[in-house]
Formats: structure tokens, C-alpha cells, sequence
């Protein structure tokens, strides 16, 4: 996030985060009951000060999140007490490895429909041919209900897309979106050991597995 600081009791405020904090600090927000208790925890990542006149150029980050615990000061502007929130590990990722699975397998069948629907629809453009584009696109949004749809074999490695590509299918921008996710994802995450149970199999992890939920919506 890009700020823009001006005014004195905000370039003050800066200073403070700076010198006091190492340039942490959390973005209050408020709703109509008042200021919500968990809080994104930001860092500043660059700043330029251009002095009285023009102010200073933030630039930050959100790097976790935070309980607000008690309010100090409301004037001239809020402080107050916060605790760091530290999400609590799964016991094991075998569920969620196995919805992740299971929602790659469908973006493929999707996207296979997609390039054969392509495909059909530019080969020829007589009523049969019709027809088989009606036939793929109620195959196409049938898949969307059926949760026992047979699977394609192994999870695809994910990459990134490329700019030069005329024709984007769901397996494209679900990748494009995934790359997308992981890049600017800066949340602090915990790993566990694998199990011996799991060990030797090729399983996801946390921050994998936020990533392409993120892309699956």
C-alpha cells in the first residue's frame, strides 16, 4: 500500500513507528460499532521524506495479523496494545491436500472441454457441430455439481503463463492466478515435520494451499 503523509500529526506518528517500533505498526478500521479488534500488522517497506512541503512517501506491506487488546491514546491520533495472532497448525494436511487435489482435476477436465469446444467451434460451423458445442458447454457446467467426477491422473506442475498466449483457458488463468497468490502472499506461516505416515509423499503445504484457494475463487 502507497501512502501519502502530510499532515504533522501523521508525519509525527511516522516518526514514532520508525524510532520506537522498527516500523511496525496496524491499520485500524473502524465499522459502525467501533474499531474492529483484529487488525492487519503492516511493516514499512520504503519511505522518502521530501520534507514539510510535500511530506513523506510510504510504501507498506500487511505481514500478519494482530488482536487489538487496549486502547492508550485517542488523541492526536490512536495507539494502543496489540498481540500478534498466530494461526494453530492442522494435526495433518491430508484433507485439505486432497480438496486441492481434487480441484486441479477439475479445472483440467474444464479446461479440456474448453480447447475441444475451441477447437470444434473453428473446424466447422454446421447445425451437428452446433449441436456438440451445446452438448460440451451442459457437459461443461454439469462438472460444476458433480463432486465424483473421474480424475485426470497426476497434479500438473504449476507455471507461470506467458503474455504471448491468444487463448486463456480456465487451467491458464488458474495458473496465472495461483502465481499471482503466492508472489504477493507476505503472511508469516508455520511448517510442521511430516509424519511418518505422509513422509515420501509429494504433499503441499500451508502456504501452497492458501495460494490455490485463493486461484480456485
Amino acid at each position: 500500500k502507497e501512502l501519502h503523509l502530510y499532515e504533522e500529526r501523521f508525519t509525527k506518528l511516522f516518526d514514532k513507528c520508525i524510532n520506537e517500533h522498527s516500523g511496525v505498526f496496524a491499520m485500524g478500521l473502524i465499522s459502525d460499532s467501533g474499531i474492529i479488534q483484529t487488525v492487519p500488522l503492516c511493516e514499512v517497506e520504503t519511505y522518502n521524506n521530501m520534507g514539510d512541503e510535500l511530506g513523506i512517501f510510504v510504501s507498506a506491506r500487511v505481514v500478519g495479523r494482530a488482536a487489538l487488546v487496549d486502547i492508550t491514546n485517542q488523541v492526536p491520533y490512536i495507539t494502543g496494545v496489540c498481540v500478534e495472532i498466530t494461526d494453530k497448525m492442522p494435526v495433518n494436511l491430508d484433507l485439505p491436500n486432497m480438496v486441492a487435489g481434487n480441484v486441479e482435476n477439475t479445472i483440467i477436465q474444464i479446461s479440456a472441454l474448453e480447447q475441444k469446444l475451441k477447437k470444434d467451434s473453428e473446424g466447422d460451423n454446421d447445425r451437428d457441430s452446433k449441436m456438440r458445442d451445446k452438448m460440451l458447454r451442459y457437459k461443461l457446467d454439469a462438472i460444476f455439481y458433480d463432486d465424483k467426477s473421474p480424475k485426470l491422473g497426476k497434479d500438473e506442475d504449476l507455471e507461470e503463463v506467458s503474455d504471448d498466449e491468444e487463448f486463456f483457458d480456465s487451467n491458464d488463468q488458474f495458473k496465472f492466478a495461483y502465481q499471482n497468490a503466492l508472489f504477493h502472499d507476505t503472511q508469516g506461516y508455520q511448517f510442521s515435520t511430516p509424519s511418518l505416515d505422509t513422509e515420501g509423499v509429494d504433499q503441499r503445504d500451508v502456504q501452497t494451499l492458501t495460494a490455490l484457494s485463493w486461484a480456485a475463487f
